[in-house]
C-alpha cells in the first residue's frame, strides 16, 4: 500500500474512528446537498470565506503542491478530473484550479483504491456510485466484491512467494555442498 494511502487512512480514522465521514467533494455533488459555503452560512461564518465540513477555514492548494501532497503527477491530477474520479475541481478568479484538504483527502481515497488493484473502470464505477447511489448495501456489494478481487490475487501472490523462497533455500543448500 502506498504512503499516500497509508495516510489518508489514518488521517480519516483520526478523525471520527466511529463514522464514516463523507467529503465536501461527495457532498457537493448529491443533489441539493449543502455545499461547505451553505454550511458557513447558516453557521453564521464569513462570507466569502468558505469552511469544510469539519468547521474549520479552508486551505487551497495550487496543483503544484496538490501534486506534491498525494504522490501524483499534474498530468494525473487532470487525467482523474477529466475522467469524472475527482472534481469538479474549484478554479480561482484567472481560472486556475485549486484544490481543497477535502479534495486532498478525496485524491487520496482515489489513489489508495488505485494502489489496491482498482483499475479506472473500478473507480469510475465506485464514484459514480458515491454520487448517485442512495443506497450504502450497492457501495459495499461493490467493495466486497473488490475485496474478494484483491483476497484473491493476495493469495496467489502468497503462493509465487512460497514457490520463491523454496527454490531459494534450494538452491543456497546447493551452494553449500
Amino acid at each position: 500500500m502506498g504512503r499516500v494511502c497509508i495516510d489518508t487512512l489514518r488521517a480519516r480514522t483520526r478523525r471520527d474512528a466511529t463514522a464514516y465521514e463523507t467529503t465536501a467533494h461527495e457532498l457537493a455533488v448529491v443533489e441539493n446537498a449543502p455545499t461547505p459555503e451553505d454550511e458557513a452560512a447558516d453557521r453564521g461564518g464569513e462570507q466569502g470565506r468558505p469552511t469544510t465540513s469539519y468547521d474549520r477555514p479552508m486551505t487551497w492548494h495550487t496543483p503544484a503542491s496538490a501534486a506534491q501532497a498525494t504522490g501524483l503527477s499534474l498530468d494525473a491530477l487532470r487525467y482523474y478530473e477529466r475522467e469524472g474520479l475527482i472534481g469538479p475541481v474549484d478554479r480561482d478568479a484567472g481560472g486556475r484550479r485549486r484544490y481543497s484538504d477535502d479534495d486532498l483527502a478525496w485524491i487520496g481515497l482515489i489513489t489508495c483504491l488505485r494502489d489496491a488493484g482498482l483499475g479506472i473502470a473500478d473507480l469510475r464505477r465506485f464514484t459514480t456510485l458515491l454520487r448517485q447511489s442512495a443506497d450504502p448495501s450497492d457501495r459495499v456489494t461493490f467493495l466486497r466484491e473488490r475485496e474478494a478481487e484483491l483476497r484473491e490475487r493476495l493469495r496467489q501472490t502468497q503462493a509465487a512467494l512460497d514457490v520463491l523462497g523454496e527454490k531459494i533455500a534450494h538452491f543456497s543448500s546447493a551452494e553449500g555442498q
